[in-house]
């Protein structure tokens, strides 16, 4: 269940590189933001 968390996690890092490009690349990193600490906060409980 964690190596899930870790893959979804690198795999929206690993996106967001090629989306930085692009112009909406606020809205993802706000998202990734929101999200990692969600997934780390999960992994430790």
């Amino acid at each position: 269940m964690v190596r899930n968390i870790y893959k979804k996690v690198f795999y929206l890092i690993s996106f967001h590189f090629f989306e930085m490009k692009k112009q909406h690349h606020y809205r993802k990193m706000m998202l990734l933001v929101v999200f990692l600490p969600q997934s780390l906060m999960f992994e430790i409980f």
